[in-house]
């Protein structure tokens, strides 16, 4: 696993992210650096070591982002103050051969035959790996929806946390604005011994989402106004 880490934050990815895994699916090329630049763009790094001046932080203190390009999750996104997991739904054909070829590549049992030969999906089970879309001899599995799985607030420690899970995937390209935005909630109601998870639960998840979003579309904001000053 390949690991950019800092004094202040850590962006894991999975060695899928870099093409090392059969089970990946792809990732657009340069993310990590996008996310890296909209973790310094929120003001974090300069935030958190004048926070615990005159000392670095320390290796507890450091914000976590992991990355993950399968439902496998091997850069353990779901203890991450931050998770994204790579990720696509498949949209089930009206009809095909009924070869049985997607039901037997899910590993988490949300296919099953149909009446009529087509497979019918449990929506509650797919995790959204994309398996069967890529085991479907005759390409009528197709994807529905592609994006990030994005979660937040999860944590190791004394009192671990498993990260909440978003509704919906989140566009690859709306991912720097999303992660400056909890970022910046996060230093807003920053207390020293704080973990993240800890201010998601404090706060209740809606209320922080609501105040993510504002400082998400303030990030849009300025870096369009950046990019339009650069282009004149």
């Amino acid at each position: 696993m390949n690991m950019h880490a800092t004094a202040t934050y850590r962006i894991e990815p999975c060695r899928g992210c870099s093409g090392q895994c059969p089970h990946a699916l792809p990732a657009p090329e340069g993310f990590t650096r996008s996310i890296d630049a909209a973790v310094a763009a929120s003001g974090w790094p300069v935030f958190l070591n004048d926070a615990c001046a005159p000392r670095p932080p320390r290796h507890h203190e450091q914000f976590r982002i992991a990355v993950a390009c399968c439902a496998n999750g091997c850069s353990r996104p779901h203890i991450a103050d931050i998770g994204l997991i790579f990720s696509q739904r498949p949209a089930v054909p009206e009809s095909c051969s009924g070869c049985g070829a997607c039901i037997a590549a899910c590993p988490d049992k949300a296919l099953a035959p149909g009446p009529d030969g087509a497979p019918s999906l449990d929506h509650s089970r797919c995790l959204a790996c994309g398996k069967c879309i890529a085991a479907c001899p005759e390409g009528a599995m197709t994807v529905a929806e592609s994006g990030c799985r994005f979660m937040v607030g999860g944590k190791l420690g004394r009192r671990p946390r498993l990260a909440t899970e978003l509704p919906g995937l989140l566009d690859p390209r709306l991912l720097p604005g999303r992660v400056s935005g909890w970022l910046e909630v996060f230093i807003a109601g920053y207390e020293p011994g704080l973990r993240f998870g800890d201010l998601v639960g404090r706060m209740g998840l809606e209320r922080v989402l609501a105040l993510s979003l504002e400082y998400t579309s303030s990030f849009a904001a300025t870096n369009k106004n950046s990019e339009g000053g650069s282009a004149a």
